[in-house]
């Protein structure tokens, strides 16, 4: 198997269960396998005014896409884009979820929220 050292820490906070038969199981804390991706849902103001609503686990390389074009679809050609909101979310089916949510409510609505959003801190 590959060396324990050359991963990320996994975040399981027990022995490693992720081990190869030709690996040793890591006492707790000490397992060096992938974390689970934190997933995240944003909220992006378009040049043109329109908002955009997305999900992702790595919110910089994502609005580093969105930026360079390579991002998604409606966001082409709409830069500069502005981050208006994100969110964390504790799944990518969570995240799906809230996305439909978001993109369900009306401009005026969204609008809203995020003024009620701001005003929390």
């Amino acid at each position: 198997g590959e060396a324990i050292g050359s991963r990320e820490a996994c975040n399981s906070g027990g022995p490693c269960v992720h081990a190869n038969e030709d690996e040793k199981l890591a006492p707790a804390g000490a397992c060096r396998h992938p974390a689970p991706a934190m997933w995240s849902v944003y909220l992006l103001r378009c040049a043109d005014g329109t908002l955009y609503t997305g999900i992702t686990t790595d919110l910089q390389k994502r609005m580093a896409a969105h930026a360079r074009g390579c991002g998604a679809r409606y966001t082409r050609g709409r830069a500069p884009l502005t981050l208006l909101h994100a969110e964390p979310a504790r799944s990518r089916s969570a995240a799906l979820r809230r996305e439909h949510e978001l993109k369900r409510l009306r401009r005026g609505a969204k609008l809203a929220l995020l003024d009620t959003l701001s005003e929390r801190g």
